[in-house]
């Protein structure tokens, strides 16, 4: 059976979505394994984010939160976006509800995480709130998808997964925005940072509700 025009536009979504989860995965692991050493020479007025931390990126508690934070959103990111794609969903239920509660696991571990190392930002404090809301956000709407759907409410389930999902895919739109702001305008490495949360949060928001109703009329 051919797929509709409208089915076909939800999978070539889909597709690019999951798509480019598997590349920011593979580009958030360069900073445990090394994988992608030089990836970052390839972009304008590249920073190196570790080099930053100074004597803190050999701290034992911060090094363990920063794995932790980094590991558990590469695995979401790419969880999460293979949830995207109806007939999945349909075909392999019992594969979904595996990949939402990897998704759901991840992500309570990244965000926690993510809570601790915001305050060892190194930004001014509009930049370090930035990061906790995020984080407290990402946390928060990924505990009502859960509670949704312990108590079958699909419906709530699914508009609190696709805003998770959204502040997961703030890795993306920060590193787009940051890229910009600071190596294209030239920005400030302060400027840049700060301005690229409190633009990603919002704009991913957007797109997400903007899903919810063309997708699901809700």
């Amino acid at each position: 059976m051919m797929l509709s025009k409208k089915n076909e536009r939800i999978s070539l979504g889909a597709f690019l979505l999951f798509t480019t989860a598997i590349l920011m995965a593979l580009y958030v692991v360069h900073y445990l394994t090394g994988f992608l050493p030089k990836v970052d020479s390839f972009l304008p007025r590249a920073t190196n984010f570790i080099s930053r931390k100074g004597t803190l990126a050999h701290d034992q508690v911060w090094s363990t939160f920063f794995r932790f934070h980094i590991v558990g959103g590469a695995i979401g990111i790419v969880s999460g976006g293979g949830q995207f794609f109806p007939s999945f969903r349909s075909r392999y239920p019992s594969f979904h509800r595996w990949l939402g509660m990897s998704y759901a696991c991840a992500i309570l571990v990244s965000s926690i995480a993510g809570l601790y190392l915001c305050w060892f930002a190194s930004v001014s404090t509009p930049g370090i709130i930035g990061f906790y809301i995020t984080n407290m956000g990402w946390l928060g709407s990924t505990l009502l998808a859960i509670h949704a759907v312990t108590q079958k409410d699909i419906c709530n389930h699914r508009k609190w997964f696709i805003r998770s999902y959204a502040f997961t895919m703030v890795v993306v739109t920060f590193r787009l925005f940051y890229q910009i702001l600071f190596g294209l305008l030239g920005y400030s490495f302060d400027h840049a940072y700060v301005l690229s949360i409190w633009l990603s949060v919002p704009f991913n928001m957007i797109v997400a509700d903007y899903f919810l109703i063309a997708r699901y009329k809700i």
